[in-house]
């Protein structure tokens, strides 16, 4: 089940793929992000740039450039997460009476949930994937199955 918007989803993987692969000197384009997942470049892009314009990201330009976290360790999930929730009714035109209850109604469960998110860092996580084995990009990954 998927409870947050696909732009957030997408958002934190990103991020989190980017603190996890790349740094300042081993930036990570767009481009790979989107190949290694069969994502639309031109539907990423616009994510990345939005986590860059919020100083969650940093960006080199130019050949060998990409996108990088500079301080993961300072970065939360609610961090990236909150710059793709909004306030707006999601079924834009179905429902609009209802939408101020259901607005009223998860707003405090949405509040408590973000604080929570705001304790776990970027960091954290990467070294959770690093303690699981996630393989770097570009490291071998040893297959045993027959």
């Amino acid at each position: 089940m998927q409870a947050l918007p696909n732009k957030a989803y997408i958002a934190l993987g990103a991020a989190l793929f980017i603190a996890f692969h790349g740094g300042k000197d081993t930036p990570i384009a767009g481009t790979a992000i989107a190949e290694h997942y069969g994502l639309k470049k031109r539907a990423l892009e616009p994510t990345l740039q939005c986590l860059g314009s919020k100083g969650i990201l940093d960006s080199i330009r130019g050949q060998g450039g990409g996108y990088y976290m500079p301080a993961p360790e300072n970065v939360s999930v609610a961090d990236v997460v909150s710059c793709f929730l909004d306030d707006k009714n999601p079924c834009d035109k179905a429902f609009t009476e209802f939408a101020p209850v259901m607005m009223d109604a998860l707003k405090p469960g949405l509040h408590d949930w973000l604080q929570a998110m705001s304790k776990i860092s970027i960091a954290s996580l990467c070294e959770k994937l690093d303690d699981s084995g996630v393989p770097k990009m570009g490291e071998a990954v040893l297959d045993f199955a027959i």
